[in-house]
């Protein structure tokens, strides 16, 4: 009769023990550590970026300092008497060529024939205005304006050179015209084989061409240290959400326990 008191003192030892138990469990954290790797380093491709910025800058300085010096020289060169000559001549040929011609256009311009190549090129502009300006412009009929703008040009250019022509003094007149244009270009031609030779400007080349390179090497640095940095940070990630997973186990391990354990509590209280 007396041991009656005992057991329920026991049990209720029991029990109270089992709530310890309990709450201890639920104080501890119920996600892993946090074993996620670090951010991944990006200083080799800021320095490598830092080279390819300073190497740009370095081309762009001695691009700058080619230009200046050909620049330099290719102002002496047209003050030199040959230049000039050349240029003169060239003036004379066209202001010869443009009193021969003026009359002629003038007079063309007054033909019907003429007067019905402009017409169609107005109407044909005007056209093209106005499916421009149209909200859902119509490619197909916009090209074939474009087009007849063209042909109507095209029509107005060959009647000019042909009346032109027709003039007995114009092949001549022409010819000196090509003639002194061409002595421009044998000219310019010339300097530029002289420019090359230029000490300066060779110089500027050189170090345009050492730049060029080291700016290859640069570029060719920064994509080799992103792409590595990529992959490091795609390895992270999958790290990362590798850890995720595992906290999510162990997550779910503890719920299932700490079910259990309060399965045990209520299956215990309802004993006594």
């Amino acid at each position: 009769m007396m041991r009656q008191p005992f057991t329920n003192i026991h049990n209720a030892i029991a029990a109270a023990v089992t709530l310890v138990a309990l709450c201890l469990f639920a104080a501890q954290p119920v996600v892993a550590a946090n074993n996620d790797p670090p951010p991944v380093d990006h200083g080799t491709s800021t320095a490598a970026r830092k080279k390819v910025s300073a190497a740009q800058s370095a081309l762009t300085q001695a691009s700058v300092a080619a230009a200046s010096a050909r620049k330099a020289l290719q102002a002496e060169f047209e003050k030199s008497p040959d230049f000039a000559a050349a240029l003169e001549s060239r003036r004379q040929a066209q202001v010869a060529f443009d009193a021969l011609a003026t009359p002629i256009r003038e007079k063309l311009q007054a033909t019907s024939e003429y007067q019905v190549a402009l017409a169609t090129k107005a109407r044909a502009q005007k056209s093209v205005e106005s499916l421009r300006s149209a909200e859902t412009p119509d490619a197909d009929a916009l090209t074939k304006a474009a087009n007849e703008v063209l042909s109507a040009n095209t029509e107005l250019a060959r009647l000019e050179t042909a009346a032109i022509e027709a003039d007995p003094q114009a092949p001549a007149a022409r010819a000196k015209v090509a003639a002194a244009n061409k002595q421009l270009v044998d000219l310019n031609s010339s300097f530029d084989k002289t420019a090359d030779t230029d000490s300066k400007i060779f110089t500027a080349k050189s170090e345009i061409e050492a730049a060029r390179k080291v700016l290859a090497a640069a570029q060719a640095e920064l994509t080799d240290a992103t792409k590595k940095e990529s992959e490091a940070e795609r390895q992270r990630q999958t790290q990362i959400t590798e850890n995720r997973r595992r906290e999510a186990d162990q997550l779910r391990q503890q719920r299932e326990q700490q079910n259990r354990n309060n399965t045990k509590t209520t299956n215990t209280k309802k004993k006594r």
